[in-house]
């Protein structure tokens, strides 16, 4: 976090493999939006100069694969439109933070983790000396940055003592303006100008400054209208300041995870708020904003409501919030005439569905980290170190270069020598990139380069993952929280998870940053049996996807109700399907699946290692009663990987890039029958390890290209028949086939529409 400029990140989680779609990337995206970042940077957009080479150039193990050979390049323009959205709310005005952390002027000056840890609720940034000597000033009790940026509080380093008497004088001119600082007492100067005077200075106003707070028996100081704290918790300072959470969610689910990012822009508070979880998700937020109508602005569709269900409270404004598995919304509020609004909704089911068995999920063992492959990550290089001893030459390159090969591509490396001198043995190591001098007269022994230890860098993490379980289910991010830290920093990590099914033993893992969903088909749970909307002319509306009674009370005290007694129950859409392929990627031209099946598990090899678009067409029937007056009719695909376009009737409904894979299909719909299509997209690997199966036709240096192959060069195909062409060896035969196609179940979804009385 900075307080200037616009911020951006590489996002890489992965690793060269061709295996991100703009939904493995969204809850990171949102991540990093909350951590106030507001401008993606991509890295990388390889250059392609072929137009009959796929994927073709890649950037190695590093960076994304962005470019116009990712089979989703045409699909990923949504992706491309919530980013865009989301940047442009998220440049505007200022950000809002409560606490500033001083990075110090000891050398080196670094940015560091909250120290002492924030609460929950409250934002920071990270600040230099520059800010506060050039412009700050204090007003009301908030210590205010020439750019606008406020904070309640300052927290120097809890582990440097030294300040410059400048600096010093600038804190004690703050303090007396009402500023609140926390930290321990300066005690010397970094700076050796005007030494030793300068560290007598520093005593003296630090003595006056702090006083007597030793953090142990005082903890603050009053001077002037402002106070040095130190010792004392971050919460317990703001309660004395009455200065409540900035943000705050409530619900039954301790598993939920929201996180948050908020700026001001003129009179609008802008929050964003992001559902790190793959699932349905709902809370009731709570923003620090009082005298303001709360719109929602979703960044994925464009769409701008007021928010219908809301209340303030305290001084806060309580919002009711419905999350998509990975979902995010703006809260934008602003000063706006009043509007009708409810302030509490609940639904009652009238009669419960069958209830659906509780899958019996036991988690066996689960571990996170790096996993060395089976084969050596390590290259023995004893005969070349041998030669170059020999030869008179004592130093000795750790790299590639010199190894010949990178025996160990995204991992650290090191070179270590085992050596004789005068009869004693002894060994050197050194880092990828450094030099190994070995002493004159010294008998090389063994030499070995690449990934030499392995050993402590995967934490068992059963206890934290069965702990995370909800109803039988788990749902997931592979990343460092789960360890506690990074037990393989710089490395691809991969959670791991043994596991019970109904008694059956099975295994699951992912790469680092994405979700694990357990069951494999418990998918993303459960949809609000409701929802509330405000129509076009801002009367409230209740969209009702289940039998029952929704009961709300509205802001002037009035109770109102919307009942629905008849809402068809879904159906389930069954085969047959008709599948087709196109051209010149070994699908064959059609298939008729029975039942909704990943391409993988086709009997086909060109269905099963088949990376592109497909198109799976279907008579729908669909009864009259589903589109009666007051319904809406939606298609849900369940679950699909990775894309999917539907259209019915001819009529375009757009691209589908995350769950949930659903449309409002009511105005193309008619009773009998429609056509219906769904083109379905997936990822790259697929076909690259079917490639694997055939005969090479290039030749490798470890993962890289050793050379052009002369069929490259001479503009023909394959001469083994490969449909795929890069330049970097991500796959083998046995590399693992990632779930494809239009997976389901497909259902029809009936929604009563009613107007709450």
């Amino acid at each position: 976090k900075t307080i200037v400029g616009t911020e951006s990140f590489t996002a890489a989680p992965d690793h060269g493999r061709w295996q991100n779609d703009p939904y493995s990337l969204k809850a990171l995206g949102d991540l990093m939006f909350s951590e106030g970042v507001n401008r993606y940077t991509f890295h990388r957009y390889a250059m392609q100069p072929w137009t009959n080479r796929w994927p073709g150039m890649t950037m190695g193990p590093w960076g994304i694969h962005f470019e116009r050979t990712e089979t989703w390049w045409n699909e990923g323009k949504p992706w491309i439109d919530y980013i865009t959205r989301c940047e442009f709310l998220l440049q505007q005005g200022r950000s809002v933070q409560d606490v500033a952390y001083f990075d110090g002027q000891s050398a080196p000056v670094e940015s560091r983790e909250a120290d002492p840890a924030m609460p929950k609720g409250y934002d920071f940034d990270e600040i230099d000396a520059d800010v506060l000597l050039h412009g700050a000033t204090v007003k009301n009790g908030r210590l205010t940055l020439a750019s606008g940026a406020n904070y309640a509080v300052l927290v120097l380093p809890p582990d440097d003592i030294n300040m410059t008497p400048q600096m010093l004088r600038c804190l004690a001119t703050l303090v007396r303006a009402g500023a609140t600082v926390m930290g321990p007492v300066p005690q010397h100067s970094p700076s050796l100008d005007d030494y030793p005077a300068c560290d007598r200075q520093v005593a003296k106003i630090a003595g006056q400054l702090w006083a007597n707070c030793n953090g142990r028996t005082i903890l603050q100081h009053r001077s002037g209208k402002g106070r040095i704290v130190w010792g004392e918790p971050l919460a317990d300072v703001f309660a004395e300041q009455n200065l409540k959470p900035d943000f705050e969610f409530q619900n039954d689910d301790p598993a939920t995870k929201l996180v948050y990012t908020h700026r001001i822009a003129g009179d609008a508070d802008i929050y964003f708020v992001s559902n790190q979880r793959g699932q349905f998700d709902s809370a009731e937020c709570t923003f620090r904003v009082s005298g303001k109508t709360p719109e929602l602005w979703d960044a994925r569709t464009g769409s701008i409501q007021p928010a219908p269900v809301w209340h303030e409270e305290a001084g806060r404004t309580c919002v009711t919030l419905n999350f998509d598995p990975a979902g995010s919304i703006f809260v934008v509020f602003r000063k706006m005439p009043a509007r009708d609004h409810l302030v509490s909704a609940e639904f009652h089911v009238a009669k419960s569905a069958e209830p659906q068995k509780t899958p019996d999920l036991r988690i066996v063992r689960a571990t996170y980290g790096y996993f060395a492959p089976a084969t050596p990550g390590w290259i023995d290089l004893t005969d070349k170190v041998k030669a170059r001893v020999a030869g008179g030459d004592n130093v000795i390159p750790a790299g590639n270069d010199f190894a010949g090969d990178d025996p160990a591509p995204d991992v650290p490396k090191h070179l270590r020598v085992e050596y004789n001198l005068a009869g004693h043995p002894s060994t050197l190591e050194v880092n990828e990139g450094e030099n190994l001098t070995l002493p004159q007269s010294a008998t090389v022994i063994k030499a070995l380069y690449g990934e030499l230890d392995t050993t402590n860098r995967v934490v068992d993490v059963t206890q934290k993952i069965a702990s995370l379980m909800t109803d039988g289910r788990l749902s997931v991010r592979a990343d460092t929280s789960l360890a506690g830290r990074d037990p393989a920093q710089l490395v691809p990590k991969e959670l791991r998870v043994d596991y019970l099914l109904d008694g059956d033993a099975r295994r699951a893992s992912v790469e680092e940053n994405r979700m694990l969903v357990l069951p494999p088909q418990a998918g993303i749970g459960a949809a609000p049996e409701f929802e509330v909307q405000a129509d076009a002319d801002g009367s409230l509306v209740a969209k009702l996807w289940n039998n029952g009674s929704l009961v709300t009370t509205a802001a002037d005290g009035k109770t109102l109700r919307a009942d629905a007694a008849d809402v068809p129950a879904p159906r389930e859409v069954s085969g047959p399907w008709s599948v087709s392929f196109p051209p010149g990627w070994g699908a064959p031209p059609s298939v008729t699946l029975d039942k909704l099946i990943s391409w993988t598990e086709h009997t086909n090899d060109g269905v099963r290692y088949f990376s592109g678009t497909a198109t799976y067409e279907k008579d729908l029937d669909i009864p009259a009663d589903r589109l009666a007056s007051g319904r809406e009719l939606w298609l849900d695909l369940g679950n699909v990987k990775n894309f999917a376009q539907v259209s019915l009737n001819g009529r375009d409904y757009g691209v589908l890039w995350k769950p949930p894979f659903r449309v409002n299909i009511t105005d193309a719909a008619k009773a009998g029958m429609n056509e219906l299509v769904v083109k379905v997209t997936n990822l790259w690997p697929n076909r690259l390890i079917g490639d694997e199966q055939l005969p090479s036709d290039r030749e490798w240096k470890g993962k890289q290209l050793k050379a052009w192959p002369q069929w490259v060069l001479d503009d023909k195909p394959s001469p083994t028949g490969r449909f795929t062409f890069t330049t970097w060896h991500h796959y083998t035969k046995d590399s693992p086939l990632l779930e494809s196609g239009l997976l389901g179940p497909v259902t029809l979804q009936t929604a009563e529409i009613i107007t709450p009385r």
